[in-house]
């Protein structure tokens, strides 16, 4: 994900030189391949949230399943126990 990052920024300092030398038609192939791998990242972090979302959901119902004793209980019990 990061190295389509770094190559869309590339291509855009790249793109930002065409335009200044004149270089129209390469400037508009240059941006094109900008916004490609910047969609590209977009996208491949959207999976990896994605993916750690489930992760993070399935560590969190692993440890509902617990129902043992926590420090919580311990401290907030009530008398009549």
């Amino acid at each position: 994900m990061q190295d389509l990052h770094i190559f869309s920024f590339l291509c855009s300092v790249l793109c930002m030189y065409s335009v200044f030398r004149g270089w129209q038609i390469l400037s508009h192939w240059i941006f094109a391949t900008s916004i490609l791998f910047l969609l590209g990242s977009i996208i491949l972090s959207g999976l990896e949230i994605n993916k750690s979302t489930k992760a993070i959901e399935v560590k969190l119902s692993d440890m509902e399943e617990l129902n043992g004793a926590t420090i919580f209980t311990d401290i907030f019990k009530k008398d009549d126990e």
